[in-house]
């Protein structure tokens, strides 16, 4: 399930890369390139989540290992058996829409097991795994160690999980946190009384109108680019636009057409979503400059009768005055 923040961000790539290849604005070719960039959001989120079943198989193979040396001592567990016996996993793999995902994706670790058993090892030895070993044996703490292994351990103490996912795929270069963010949502729906076929497994879009949104936001922007810039120029006028930061106009473009375009999106919204992405992608004194242009384009285009909002419109930000813009 794609965040329409992180739509946003590949809007943003999708329209920057297409400008920087296309002499001409190709409509089609733009948003097949969106679609790939959400599919293999999507990918990355489901690989991510296959890490459990491929864990609990390097467990086993280890544990097997330990009983044939005699290194288990008898009525302990070792990190290993516990591994194997959490019941999160034991569950997950038991999902018929993860397992349908799977095949229909066809991806694998196969050729990544050096990375299983480094991810597994190191997860064994760590701080988390650990507490987890002397606590009580129950569903809950079986869950917050599987939670906690996406959300806490791959995040934060795992830093290698980021270039070897952008090295398995370009397209996965920035997005891991995202999908580890979804690896965790996925682990905390997952209840003791339920089924592990009936553990669901977050679809490409959460609704169609997430699609709408991401798609129309593109092709508006590339379509419509002439008209979009007639509206932002009056605000960046004291700046040569040849010097701006390419991104912060891309940004700008597409906090218009949102303005314009999106009648359900709140502009207080669009604009501190477009703030935020920039703090991350653009320069240091990008967010500041987009938030006080924004914030004077929204109040003209209210002016002129031209943003029509559901809720939280223009009545709203006409009670400040507009920001200065300076960057």
């Amino acid at each position: 399930m794609i965040s329409r923040r992180l739509l946003r961000i590949k809007v943003i790539q999708t329209y920057y890369s297409h400008l920087l290849v296309n002499d001409k604005y190709d409509v089609t070719a733009a948003t097949k390139e969106l679609n790939r960039h959400i599919f293999h959001f999507h990918h990355l989120y489901l690989f991510l989540l296959d890490l459990l079943p491929e864990i609990k198989k390097y467990a086993e193979k280890k544990y097997e290992i330990e009983v044939n040396k005699f290194i288990q001592n008898k009525g302990s567990e070792t990190p290993y058996l516990k591994l194997i016996k959490n019941k999160v996993i034991n569950k997950f793999i038991q999902s018929r829409a993860f397992v349908t995902y799977k095949k229909n994706y066809g991806f694998s670790w196969i050729e990544h097991q050096d990375l299983v058993k480094d991810i597994t090892n190191t997860f064994i030895n760590s701080d988390i795994f650990n507490k987890y070993l002397v606590e009580e044996n129950n569903f809950e703490n079986d869950k917050k160690l599987i939670y906690s292994f996406f959300n806490e351990f791959l995040k934060e103490q795992y830093p290698d999980i980021y270039p070897e996912m952008e090295e398995i795929s370009i397209y996965w270069a920035d997005v891991t946190d995202y999908a580890l963010a979804n690896c965790a949502k996925t682990i905390s729906q997952i209840q003791e009384k339920t089924q592990g076929e009936d553990i669901k497994i977050f679809p490409m879009y959460k609704q169609n109108e997430d699609r709408v949104f991401a798609t129309h936001l593109l092709q508006y922007t590339i379509t419509n680019q002439t008209q979009l810039f007639e509206h932002i120029k009056p605000f960046i006028s004291q700046w040569e636009f040849e010097r701006l930061f390419k991104l912060d106009m891309i940004i700008l473009q597409l906090a218009t057409t949102e303005f314009l375009e999106f009648p359900g999106i709140p502009i207080l919204a669009t604009v501190d979503e477009y703030v935020e992405i920039s703090k991350e992608y653009c320069t240091d004194k990008s967010w500041a400059f987009i938030n006080g242009v924004l914030d004077r384009i929204s109040h003209h285009l209210c002016e002129k009768g031209m943003i029509k909002k559901l809720k939280d419109g223009c009545e709203k930000i006409q009670q400040s005055k507009p920001e200065s813009g300076n960057k």
